[in-house]
């Protein structure tokens, strides 16, 4: 039992040192961009054409810091604005699902060449989106205005709001950046010690080990992620873990689109203004797309 659990902390430690200076970079990074005001820059971006509007909300949605929760408050606060509708969805479903720092740790764990296929991912995701949102606006209720403005001061409590530079401190920034690597640290320690020891005890590759049902293994994988997926840099070692032992690319890929946007905490923020129906199409839509991309990376092999 001593053998196992001392290989398990080894493993894990090991593990840690790799991600370490990947978490410590994002973190830095993240830090200074939440000292630019992204209200601003969206809502100067958007008023460019539908089309044009749509590419550059999913481009910036990416490079947003911000949280789901902080994130929501600059929404409703566009929309009261009468800002067009597609576009800011894009950009909150583009920064609910990758942010730079999240990009950094990525890289960190499998490589440039897998972080580039998880941002163009999203890149795309966001894009077919908000061009979908144009034409069932008509169709389906996209924003609830009785919640609008109900929840709005809750849904910013979670994560500070955006900055100015003009307002940097240096000791603040520090104690941001110690703040927000406490929280990292926290879930991406817990996620390598899950992972080392799944892969220890369970014989995980029986999961992945029939060729023949990819597209269930994608499916599984993209189920998976809703219960499992708790903070973006913790789950890396355990899909890190999984790919070692049979998952995909398109799997892995599949578990990283949902998660980030099917937490508990994600839900709750996009339903605190969405319609039902607008959730429920914005969850179906993100499972499907994650499917076809997932069979669509299998197929060409990257």
């Amino acid at each position: 039992m001593f053998e196992f659990l001392s290989a398990v902390f080894q493993r894990a430690f090991s593990l840690l040192l790799d991600f370490l200076p990947w978490v410590i970079g994002g973190v830095f990074l993240s830090e200074i961009l939440k000292y630019t005001s992204w209200a601003d820059f969206v809502q100067k971006a958007i008023k460019k054409s539908p089309s044009l509007s749509i590419f550059i909300a999913a481009a910036l949605g990416i490079a947003s810091p911000l949280c789901t929760y902080s994130t929501v408050p600059i929404v409703i606060d566009l929309y009261k604005k009468e800002t067009p509708v597609a576009p800011l969805v894009t950009f909150l479903g583009a920064s609910s699902l990758l942010n730079p720092q999240l990009f950094l740790v990525t890289c960190g764990g499998f490589g440039l060449g897998f972080g580039l296929i998880r941002l163009v991912s999203v890149f795309v995701f966001a894009v077919l989106l908000g061009f979908s949102l144009i034409l069932i606006n008509k169709k389906i209720k996209i924003f609830d205005s009785g919640n609008v403005n109900s929840r709005i001061e809750e849904s910013g409590n979670s994560c500070r709001k955006p900055k100015n530079i003009a307002s940097f401190h240096f000791p603040e920034y520090l104690k941001g950046v110690w703040s927000t690597f406490r929280f990292i640290g926290k879930y991406l320690l817990i996620g390598i010690l899950i992972s080392v020891a799944l892969e220890a005890v369970v014989p995980v590759t029986l999961l992945f080990e029939q060729a023949t049902m990819e597209w269930l293994n994608i499916i599984f994988a993209a189920f998976l992620s809703i219960p499992v997926y708790i903070c973006g840099g913790g789950v890396i070692p355990l899909v890190q873990m999984l790919m070692n032992n049979g998952m995909s690319l398109g799997a892995a890929m599949a578990f990283l689109i949902v998660g980030p946007a099917t937490r508990v905490t994600a839900l709750a923020a996009l339903g605190s203004f969405m319609s039902k129906k607008m959730v429920f199409f914005y969850v179906a839509f993100l499972i499907g797309f994650s499917f076809i991309l997932g069979i669509i990376l299998n197929t060409i092999g990257i």
